[in-house]
């Protein structure tokens, strides 16, 4: 878990909140365009709570979000969009 190992189409999280890995927290997509962001926004924590651990490179499930960032990691998960 965690690791995805077949990609499908690209896509958009519903609520516009990516990973921006220029300074590893997630973020308002302003525009977004084929599962990538061109234009940023303010700081977001995805619904999930699924978010990526840029230790490990694994989604893993945030007990403690804040501003973007995530305190404290739980269980490996798998983002929805």
């Amino acid at each position: 878990a965690g690791v995805c190992f077949h990609f499908g189409a690209p896509c958009t999280p519903v609520d516009a909140c990516m990973y921006d890995p220029g300074d590893r927290t997630y973020k308002h997509c302003k525009t977004p365009i084929e599962g990538a962001c061109t234009a940023w926004a303010a700081a977001c924590n995805p619904a999930s709570k699924c978010m990526v651990e840029p230790a490990s490179g694994l989604y893993k499930h945030c007990d403690s979000p804040a501003g973007g960032a995530c305190k404290s990691y739980g269980a490996p998960c798998a983002p929805t969009p």
